[in-house]
């Protein structure tokens, strides 16, 4: 005997709860569209303002078994300039400018510099060969391909495999600008996981958390292939642009209005003992931290080696002086105060040469303080090896000093 079908009543009751479900996936993949239609920017007054040069290109939705979303956000930064470093003497100064990297560093980025782009792949897969270098480049496409053979696989994946990430620098100026241009998608939902290189300063992981970005949702790279149903994908991102270091320091927490009274800041010196990086020490540093305890006496701080962000980040919002060898440690000048004068030591030879050679690397603490607003000195000394490690003239390092402090002495 054939067994009774199903009620008419029961049939619309299963009608209507598919029904329900349909809809509700569909109202988070169009939030998730929509989120992705508005970039934000910090503006000079800290308020959250939607960028109006942004070209909304249309939005295509296909259904089938799988739900795909598309999206091509194009974003125009606006144009900016990089402020002239502030030098001792002519002679700083001459060998600066001899310098070719330095030369190009100074001119008005192109339009074609300025160009942000957030796009959304599907059912991709991430191996080695796709890097996301800090440079603006479109390497993602070529980076990415079907594999069966898949290390992980979720659901939402945002790829920053920066070359060198994995150290403190390259994280702050390849990573952090390529998060903060999708950063509003990334916080508006918790299943999109970040791909980043295994890192060696557990810094790095405290920055993300300060981001409001837990363990959880980051998954280090290693080897293999990393498969996701959906890829966003901001590698196309200025290296460097104020909308998106302001929004840095915005999300850190950083106060954009503090003003360190120079008479109360620390003078902060960052040593490079005990960094990963061979190279770039000072030869003479117990001198040197013996002549800035002299005169500085308790607002004088000497930071060794790597420490916890959380332990350093009230250190540096506080500082009034920063001074070091060119090296990452240099970075937390995101944490500065604009009022904070920033002093860079850059080993240079004769023609200019900055040793040990480092194509544009030595421009980035000098272009970082510039679209932060602060001042930012070039300190030049002469290379003793092929590794950088120099001899300070401590009347020279006096001369620069007096000259500091005295302008805030007016």
């Amino acid at each position: 005997m054939r067994g009774k079908g199903l009620s008419r009543g029961t049939k619309n009751s299963v009608l209507l709860l598919t029904i329900a479900i349909c809809l509700s996936v569909w109202s988070i993949v169009l939030l998730i569209v929509y989120c992705s239609s508005k970039i934000y920017y910090e503006d000079p007054n800290g308020s959250n303002l939607p960028d109006p040069s942004i070209n909304h290109i249309e939005r295509t939705l296909l259904s089938s078994k799988f739900l795909i979303a598309v999206n091509n956000s194009v974003i125009q930064y606006a144009a900016f300039s990089t402020s002239k470093p502030y030098f001792i003497d002519k002679g700083d100064e001459a060998l600066f400018w001899r310098n070719d990297e330095n030369r190009k560093a100074i001119e008005t980025p192109p339009p074609e510099q300025l160009v942000g782009q957030i796009r959304v792949w599907t059912n991709r897969a991430i191996h080695s060969n796709h890097a996301c270098g800090w440079q603006r480049n479109e390497t993602f496409t070529a980076g990415i391909s079907k594999w069966t053979r898949i290390r992980r696989h979720v659901d939402y994946l945002l790829p920053l495999l920066v070359p060198q990430s994995n150290g403190f620098a390259h994280f702050i100026d390849g990573v952090l600008p390529k998060l903060m241009q999708a950063f509003h998608i990334v916080n508006s939902t918790h299943q999109i996981k970040l791909l980043i290189l295994r890192p060696w300063d557990r810094n790095i992981e405290h920055i993300l958390s300060m981001l409001g970005i837990p363990e959880e949702r980051i998954l280090y790279y290693d080897s293999g292939y990393y498969q996701a149903n959906y890829v966003l994908d901001t590698c196309v991102t200025p290296p460097l642009h104020p909308n998106l270091w302001h929004k840095v320091r915005l999300e850190l927490g950083v106060d954009i209005h503090n003003s360190v009274r120079h008479s109360e800041g620390y003078v902060l010196y960052v040593s490079r003992k005990g960094t990963r990086n061979y190279g770039r020490n000072i030869l003479n540093e117990d001198e040197i931290i013996e002549y800035l305890t002299h005169r500085y006496g308790d607002a004088i701080q000497i930071i060794r080696k790597p420490k916890s962000i959380y332990s350093t980040k009230d250190l540096f919002r506080n500082a009034r002086i920063l001074l070091g060898v060119h090296g990452g440690a240099l970075y937390n000048l995101m944490f500065c105060s604009k009022w904070t004068e920033i002093i860079e030591i850059m080993p240079t030879e004769s023609n200019g040469d900055i040793v040990p050679a480092s194509m544009h690397a030595h421009t980035m603490v000098w272009k970082m303080s510039s679209v932060l607003g602060q001042r930012y000195w070039r300190f030049i000394a002469t290379p003793e090896n092929e590794y950088g490690d120099v001899r300070i003239d401590w009347n020279k390092l006096k001369l620069q000093l007096d000259i500091i402090d005295k302008l805030h002495s007016l």
